[in-house]
């Protein structure tokens, strides 16, 4: 099983695309569509942030980097087309611009670097560093399958076209990952996720587990010997040829029984699971 630790995660986002967002009203456009404070960047900064749909559901999650000329957001390469055509409905209004940049590349740090030539930097709550620079930054040697082992397992997710339009952004902890404003304003399905958050029960939480057999993003989860899912798979890493780390989102009763896939082959959940709302 490969092992990525604090000390050796450094991987460039070969499988990711970057999106440039310029313009003069660049700020304006993206303060009204994402659940993040983007006014509040300053350049040289970043962060996780989502544009969802009127109805609170995310439509894409990525890396929001301000930068002296605008912003660029960077997002699996699978879902360049969704976010461009999501964000451009909305541009049209605007005296901006949304385009593929080559430029740049990001590269994710289990912990901070030292690394004075980033243009700018991302750093999660929970340690997880970004850095986009003009050139990879120096032993970037880690596997892209390692990098999403520590997504998973420190339950971070990725949104993919399989998952586009699915999932509310208190499903995927983004609260907790500090990808949503509570008091920027209003934005596209605002009113629905202040709902979530103020006047809601939430039912559902995050959870990492392991499973001896290959399985897809939005697959079902089962209790054991039961024909009703209480879960979906968020996201995949391959270990190795025969394990599988799965951040999955549960219903709060499924931990009363085990859980199987459809092959009804168990999952293992990992005991560091923490809940995602507190």
């Amino acid at each position: 099983m490969p092992q990525t630790t604090p000390e050796t995660m450094q991987t460039t986002l070969s499988d990711h695309c970057l999106l440039n967002v310029s313009g003069v009203d660049a700020s304006k456009l993206l303060q009204g569509q994402l659940t993040a404070d983007v006014q509040a960047l300053l350049p040289g900064q970043g962060q996780l942030a989502a544009h969802c749909q009127a109805q609170g559901r995310v439509i894409s999650l990525f890396l929001l980097f301000r930068t002296n000329d605008g912003f660029i957001l960077c997002l699996p390469q699978r879902m360049e087309t969704i976010a461009t055509t999501a964000l451009r409905k909305y541009a049209v209004f605007y005296k901006t611009d949304i385009k593929p940049i080559r430029d740049y590349v990001v590269t994710a740090y289990a912990q901070t670097p030292r690394a004075a030539e980033a243009v700018a930097t991302a750093v999660l709550p929970n340690g997880t560093t970004y850095l986009l620079t003009q050139t990879p930054h120096a032993n970037t040697t880690d596997t892209l399958a390692n990098y999403y082992h520590h997504l998973v397992t420190h339950q971070i997710p990725c949104i993919f076209p399989e998952t586009s339009g699915e999932f509310l952004p208190h499903d995927l902890n983004l609260l907790t990952l500090g990808a949503v404003s509570l008091n920027k304003g209003c934005y596209t399905g605002q009113e629905i996720i202040a709902r979530m958050e103020y006047k809601a029960t939430l039912k559902k939480q995050c959870y990492t587990a392991t499973v001896n057999e290959a399985v897809n993003i939005n697959d079902d989860v089962f209790p054991q010997g039961k024909s009703r899912a209480v879960g979906r798979i968020i996201n995949v890493a391959t270990l190795d040829n025969k394990t599988y780390t799965v951040l999955m989102l549960l219903d709060h009763t499924a931990l009363n029984s085990p859980l199987t896939t459809t092959q009804q082959t168990p999952y293992h959940l990992l005991t560091e699971n923490e809940r995602s709302h507190d």
